[in-house]
């Protein structure tokens, strides 16, 4: 059948409604309108790859691509700041060692109930993804819906038409879909919430579980026998069981706090690694033996006192083991940017031993098997 069309943007458009209209399945072409900044113009296409163990990194900053180690780096997604203006370097780089690089968007909730606004965000998404040579999208929500109700499988038909769009047009590109924690998921195991997935019948071989790469502070009026921040009970994180979720405040590079830190609380807010790192210079790594992650207290120059909980490379061996033992597809981190590679690198350098310990055991597992 030929199509007149004036623009390859007019193309990619009626390709994208052809397969949410009758589901056809269209064959390859690079529909994107911009150029291939890299040496070879397949370096431009959509990395296509078979199944594999999945080590997935949110970028946030710009430039800090070249301090990361790329050895188990599967995919990349960039965040809104990252995508207006693709670094061509990075384009290349990722994708000449198979590195998939997604685009970070945010869940068109306003779309739910409305096919054509759904249809008209899928055409625009992937027009964007073909002009900056991208190899799929992460769609960020993080809400948890309860598994079985209306909303949860009006999520699950909108994302479903996504991936079929985003499968006909780029063969191998990859729709994730950022799913929160149920709620019942308490500060001293999470793994009841992924089993629910499981349970729920969502294959292992579809879970990436995220890890932190950043740490909270909360402010404490004391401390229990156990060593437990005690946080007042008018506080906005204050919980039963001083179970706390603190507001998302994430200090900014470079992760120093300042001097006169008075008048710049982070307390019951987040912590960057690279944050916490500096604070350890002074102060004393504790283990909590019920969350099995470090921790330690601090003492303000204003003489409030802190507690701040985080992961680091002991913790996240734990959690990677947890992950690729269960067989699930893999991990992820938020964000490989809160480690401060020029101050800390071999703190920094740990915490990425820590989060593909488990990826590296397996696969030592499998090849001694194979002798």
């Amino acid at each position: 059948m030929a199509v007149s069309i004036s623009n390859k943007s007019d193309l990619v458009a009626k390709m994208v409604l052809m397969v949410l209209i009758s589901g056809l399945t269209c064959c390859w072409c690079s529909p994107s309108v911009s150029e291939c900044p890299c040496e070879s113009d397949s370096l431009c296409l959509p990395v296509n790859v078979g199944p594999r163990p999945e080590v997935v990194g949110f970028s946030v900053y710009l430039h800090f691509w070249k301090h990361y180690n790329w050895t188990h780096l599967t995919t990349l997604v960039l965040s809104e700041d990252q995508l207006s203006d693709v670094d061509p370097q990075l384009l290349c780089y990722a994708h000449a060692r198979n590195v998939r690089l997604l685009a970070l968007v945010v869940f068109p909730e306003e779309a739910i109930d409305n096919q054509t606004m759904q249809q008209t965000w899928i055409v625009n998404t992937i027009q964007m993804v073909a002009d900056k040579h991208l190899d799929g999208i992460n769609i960020d929500t993080e809400k948890y819906y309860q598994i079985g109700t209306d909303m949860a499988r009006k999520h699950v038909n909108f994302i479903n038409r996504t991936v079929i769009a985003f499968h006909s047009i780029f063969p191998g590109s990859l729709v994730t879909y950022d799913a929160g924690y149920q709620d019942s998921c308490t500060l001293s195991s999470c793994s009841d919430s992924v089993k629910s997935y499981l349970k729920a019948g969502v294959p292992p071989q579809k879970l990436v579980i995220a890890q932190p790469w950043y740490g909270y502070d909360y402010k404490c009026s004391g401390f229990s026998i156990s060593d437990l921040c005690i946080i007042d009970k008018d506080s906005s994180t204050s919980l039963k069981s001083n179970i706390t979720k603190a507001k998302r405040e994430v200090s900014t590079f470079p992760f120093v706090i300042p001097i006169d830190d008075s008048k710049s609380d982070p307390s019951q807010g987040s912590i960057t690694f690279g944050a916490v790192c500096n604070l350890l210079r002074n102060n004393t790594r504790k283990w909590n033996k019920e969350t099995m992650t470090p921790y330690f207290n601090y003492k303000r120059s204003t003489g409030e006192y802190h507690q701040v909980c985080y992961d680091d490379a002991e913790s996240l061996k734990l959690k990677s083991e947890y992950i690729f033992g269960m067989n699930l597809r893999g991990i992820g981190v938020w964000t490989v940017d809160f480690a401060d590679y020029i101050n800390f690198p071999k703190g920094s350098a740990s915490l990425w031993q820590g989060l593909t310990y488990g990826l590296e055991k397996k696969l030592a597992l499998q090849q001694k098997s194979n002798y």
